[in-house]
């Protein structure tokens, strides 16, 4: 395989990894595609393994609610869905290398229009106050509390 990757003086390689040749190739192109380094790369298999505490290949999502310290909330359950291309129920470190990559690349207004396209449901492009409500719950682990609430959600 001709590629920046396994072309270095200490290359990578499937086996270096712990994945198959396949998803070794999956790995390979999305580090060209993004222009991840061969350091970058075993960073986030350093870290993937961290994670991954049963050392099967695949993160559950128990084990990464864990290794970051975040509740079982509705909305990190979400992320990891989405973190999960291959909907297995697990990520293996190609999807962990994307997810973070991307995670990691976004702006601002980027982490906003995440949070905002993982709780329009209806894909209305605007957040009803019902599914405010649930986004606050789902962050959070626990209903708005309306009585507290500085704004009346019902005006009449």
């Amino acid at each position: 395989m001709g590629n920046a990757i396994t072309n270095m003086r200490y290359p990578i390689s499937a086996r270096k990894l712990h994945v198959t040749p396949a998803k070794f190739d999956e790995i390979v192109a999305l580090a060209q595609t993004v222009g991840l380094s061969k350091r970058e790369i075993l960073m986030f298999c350093k870290v993937f393994c961290k994670i991954d505490i049963d050392l099967s290949g695949q993160i559950t999502m128990l084990e990464f609610l864990n290794y970051f310290k975040m509740d079982n909330t509705e909305f990190n359950r979400r992320t990891f869905l989405v973190m999960d291309t291959d909907k297995s129920g697990k990520i293996d470190l190609a999807e962990f290398i994307a997810a973070i990559y991307n995670f990691c690349t976004y702006t601002h207004k980027g982490l906003v229009r995440y949070a905002f396209e993982l709780f329009d449901e209806d894909k209305s492009g605007s957040l009803e106050v019902f599914e405010v409500i649930e986004m606050v719950k789902y962050i959070y682990g626990k209903p708005l509390d309306l009585s507290k609430t500085m704004v009346d959600l019902n005006p009449d």
